[in-house]
């Protein structure tokens, strides 16, 4: 992993800030104030603190991203993603607004800026993902389909497919009730590859579980299901 100095953007009055090495004040208010407010409720869908400042200080299999957006000295918003350079996709993990500063379109400014460091970083990236709750979750902090449409608002469209996201930590469980989504600058006729979907899926299994990943069975139903379908369909 290429390990980078901090990068400044300037937009309008607002300041962005982009790092892919640590830096330990800025992760901890990215995780305080913006991470565990939209995300804590579910100990399960959450990495830890630990794990954010591992990721970005060591050279694992892959890329994380932060993209923090101040207005002045406050943090309003912020996002995380990961790039998996085997299967050449990426992973919006995290995209959050301060309660005080959403509907300013906000969310917008961030994944803009994602997609113009994908460009510019990684322009033969194959596939940007998100992950959303699906209906079968309540009590979130934002009801399921306010959080899908907030993410669809921003480009995203989710797919039609059995998605279970591997145990993040030893210490966590899968999650089974998320949907998976692909930016819309990825699809055609409201389709992927599923060939995409699966080679990311095995190095995401693979990254997060270890080289037991192989005979996780829950990977390999997914695997079995989709190698022999072509095209996996929005929803």
């Amino acid at each position: 992993r290429e390990v980078k100095n901090l990068s400044f953007f300037i937009y309008t009055l607002m300041k962005i800030i982009h790092f892919s090495s640590s830096n330990d004040i800025l992760i901890e208010k990215f995780y305080n104030e913006l991470l565990i407010p939209n995300f804590g409720i579910f100990p399960d869908e959450l990495d830890s603190l630990e794990n954010f400042k591992l990721a970005l200080d060591s050279k694992f299999q892959y890329q994380l991203n932060i993209i923090l957006l101040f207005d002045d000295e406050t943090l309003v918003a912020g996002c995380s993603y990961e790039f998996y350079p085997k299967s050449k996709c990426s992973l919006l993990t995290y995209i959050a607004v301060s309660k005080n500063h959403q509907g300013l379109g906000l969310s917008k400014t961030l994944i803009n800026e994602l997609l113009s460091q994908l460009s510019q970083n990684h322009p033969d990236c194959l596939a940007l993902l998100c992950e959303s709750n699906s209906d079968k979750v309540k009590g979130d902090v934002m009801d399921p389909k306010l959080r899908r449409k907030v993410l669809n608002n921003i480009g995203f469209q989710f797919l039609d497919f059995d998605y279970i996201q591997p145990p993040l930590s030893t210490e966590q469980e899968k999650c089974k009730d998320l949907l998976l989504g692909v930016h819309k600058n990825w699809l055609m006729d409201n389709s992927i590859s599923s060939e995409i979907i699966v080679n990311w899926l095995d190095e995401f299994y693979q990254v997060l579980i270890g080289d037991d990943y192989i005979n996780d069975s829950d990977l390999t139903f997914v695997k079995s299901k989709y190698s022999v379908i072509d095209l996996i369909y929005t929803l």
